[in-house]
């Protein structure tokens, strides 16, 4: 996803947290009745939340895939081949996917599916 050149991350987080609060109708009365600056003063908390969390994880998924040396340079190789460049775009891949992936093989599929699954585990986890 690509912001606009004049938005930062903190902006859209908190448009998406108006826009969730907006959808509620209950939070749209309550809004009537304490006034629009304390719905606006709430989408910037819940969107500091949001930056502040997203830095807590200690998952890059902008890391690059050439930058993963827990990977064999076959299965890095192969990933990059099929257009897997980050972190990020391999753990939204599924272990079907893999098997198309061509170049990799059993022993690189394993892998790769070791590491996204200790990936997937530090997210969860942090």
């Amino acid at each position: 996803m690509e912001l606009p050149k004049n938005m930062t991350l903190m902006d859209y987080y908190a448009g998406l947290a108006m826009q969730g609060m907006m959808s509620n109708s209950e939070t749209r009365r309550e809004i009537q009745d304490v006034g629009p600056s304390r719905m606006t003063a709430n989408a910037w908390h819940i969107a500091e939340v949001m930056v502040k969390g997203k830095d807590l994880l200690n998952i890059s998924y902008d890391k690059h895939i050439s930058d993963c040396l827990e990977l064999s340079v076959r299965a890095r190789n192969a990933l990059i081949g099929d257009g897997i460049e980050t972190v990020g775009q391999l753990l939204r891949c599924s272990s079907s996917y893999l098997l198309a992936v061509v170049n990799l093989g059993n022993i690189s599929r394993s892998q790769v599916l070791e590491f996204m699954a200790r990936e997937k585990l530090n997210e969860s986890t942090t």
